[in-house]
């Protein structure tokens, strides 16, 4: 008599691979990287800070209660963005080493990251060289 196997298969996303940074320095790492029900979702992840975070967290927090008022302001949002941008704070792939969020498109809020994954990262990730 055969007995039943259990398997375990554990996706890419599960894993502990992306980082959010400003520049080369570390603010926290993404836990759970995944995409959304629908492509203008993006992805998710899990934010857990790191001590470099604590410099940055106001402006990330500021862009995330200006969308959460409805971008009643969107010249405050936009604002927000550029600073963000110019600071040079992305969504970093540690294996692949690129960034993987597209420009202007990160958002801090409920402890969850939430951004907008460019083209190339979602060839990487789906396989679809061709």
């Amino acid at each position: 008599m055969r007995r039943a196997a259990s398997i375990t298969v554990r996706k890419s996303s599960e894993a502990n691979v992306a980082s959010l940074r400003c520049g080369e320095t570390v603010l926290g790492r993404l836990v759970n990287l995944r995409e959304g029900v629908s492509e203008a979702d993006g992805m998710t992840a899990r934010f857990e800070n790191a001590p470099a975070f604590a410099d940055h967290r106001e402006l990330l927090k500021a862009l995330a209660d200006a969308l959460k008022e409805g971008a009643a302001d969107s010249t405050a949002v936009a604002r927000l963005r550029d600073e963000i941008e110019a600071l040079g704070i992305h969504v970093h792939h540690d294996i692949h080493a690129m960034r993987i969020d597209e420009s202007r498109s990160l958002v801090l809020a409920g402890g969850e990251v939430r951004f907008k994954p460019t083209g190339a990262f979602l060839m990487l990730r789906s396989g679809g060289l061709g």
